[in-house]
């Protein structure tokens, strides 16, 4: 199994949200911080497929969906 992580800025925490609705091989993790400071890391998505390449085209397809 190949893992890929990709962090949630707080402007795009809304799209990895919706993100992980749609693709059962994702799971979005957040640091429980309660306020949203400019460009910090809210948490992360990670993906896990059965090969690489898919990992890595399903990592492109997320970040092609902030903003």
């Amino acid at each position: 199994m190949w893992k890929r992580s990709t962090d949630v800025i707080c402007y795009y925490l809304e799209q990895a949200r919706h993100y992980i609705s749609e693709n059962p091989n994702a799971h979005l993790h957040l640091y429980g911080k309660v306020e949203a400071k400019h460009n910090c890391k809210m948490g992360h998505v990670i993906i896990l497929t059965a090969d690489v390449d898919s990992c890595e085209l399903i990592a492109k397809d997320a970040s092609s969906q902030e903003g």
